[in-house]
């Protein structure tokens, strides 16, 4: 089991971009609740917008992979795919599909770890991205269909 204490008043920032809202900064209590609960994680609030968002719930999906949380990670980052659709951002979309596959591999479940990379693979070939490289050697990786 893993430990928070919160030590002030915390701020979180989405790549760099302007301070993410997570809910009362400051409150132990907010934070113990958020660090407890089952799934594990603190729901942006309403007043974040969609992109700082996706990016938290990225955040937590990493997070989580760190610790070993698979599943928590999994569920985090389906939740900024989401996000990421719904505001067009596909380059994000791929990067997130990326950490969903590794976070699923690590988890045990290879099929899925290999679509979530060709569905990212898909993605970054339209933008042109040169990640596409690094995803279509993690895919080849994993036993998955080389492209």
């Amino acid at each position: 089991m893993v430990e928070f204490r919160l030590l002030g008043p915390v701020e979180l920032r989405a790549r760099g971009d302007d301070p993410v809202d997570l809910g009362p900064t400051g409150s132990e209590r907010y934070w113990r609740r958020c660090w407890s609960t089952p799934a594990g994680w603190c729901p942006p609030t309403r007043s974040s917008t969609g992109s700082g968002q996706a990016g938290t719930w990225h955040s937590l999906g990493y997070s989580h992979e760190q610790l070993g949380a698979h599943a928590r990670a999994v569920t985090c980052y389906r939740r900024a795919i989401d996000l990421h659709r719904r505001l067009g951002d596909r380059y994000r979309e791929a990067e997130t599909l990326d950490r969903l596959a590794g976070a699923l591999l690590a988890g045990g479940d290879r099929a899925a770890a290999r679509l979530a990379w060709e569905q990212a693979l898909d993605i970054l070939d339209d933008l042109a991205h040169p990640d596409a490289d690094r995803v279509r050697t993690r895919l080849a990786g994993s036993g998955g269909i080389s492209r």
